[in-house]
């Protein structure tokens, strides 16, 4: 997953606020009931600001 997020936050040079779960850094989340690519992947529940929304 670092391909996906953190790589190119550091391209951007923005991997100090975004790209990794970290304590400081801003970040919206989804939890899936499996890979991302995954075609039978389900979204269990969407994060925005820490606060669950879906």
């Amino acid at each position: 997953m670092e391909a996906i997020t953190l790589s190119p936050a550091k391209i951007l040079k923005i991997d100090d606020r975004v790209g990794s779960i970290r304590i400081g850094k801003d970040a919206d989340l989804i939890l899936c009931s499996a890979s991302l690519l995954d075609p039978q992947n389900e979204i269990k529940a969407v994060f925005i600001d820490g606060q669950k929304v879906a």
